[in-house]
């Protein structure tokens, strides 16, 4: 496996994807597709503590949160390989070797608990920092987030 092409197995690819037509996703392509990613986030939250606070007392609205923030995008990138902002980037989660998407729950699950990072001021930039470095530095641009679930994220570069 090369810098420049990741490998998908055209039975591990979701439909419509190309397997010779993918590389590893760049820190610009992650950057956006993240940044897209929280603010369905954040909405997706808003809209759950609106309804649940009506309903719920304090469990249900720490339920709730749980639920918007980590099962959400725990479940798209385990069932589907992908979350909106990865989706919208034209980008999938796939396993360590690059050839079956999605990945998987526990894979799915690894790679988004650490996510709860990002929600803390300092720590979250300092983790995003090292992210940004990661991804540029490694030579299948893997994130942290990656190295803890032994995944790879690769993009679409045509189409058929």
């Amino acid at each position: 496996m090369t810098n420049e092409r990741a490998d998908l197995s055209a039975a591990g690819a979701p439909s419509g994807l190309d397997p010779l037509a993918t590389t590893f996703a760049d820190v610009r392509e992650r950057i956006t597709a993240a940044i897209i990613d929280t603010i369905f986030l954040v909405l997706l939250l808003v809209v759950n503590l609106i309804i649940v606070s009506e309903f719920a007392g304090e469990s249900g609205l720490i339920a709730t949160t749980f639920f918007s923030v980590i099962g959400v995008p725990a479940a798209m990138t385990a069932l589907l390989g992908w979350t909106p902002g990865k989706r919208l980037m034209r980008m999938w989660v796939t396993t360590a070797d690059a050839n079956t998407t999605p990945p998987g729950w526990i894979p799915g699950v690894l790679r988004t608990i650490p996510l709860l990072i990002r929600w803390v001021p300092v720590v979250g930039l300092l983790v995003a920092a090292l992210n940004v470095y990661l991804i540029n530095t490694d030579p299948e641009r893997r994130s942290l987030y990656d190295r803890i679930a032994q995944t790879r994220v690769v993009t679409l570069t045509s189409r058929r």
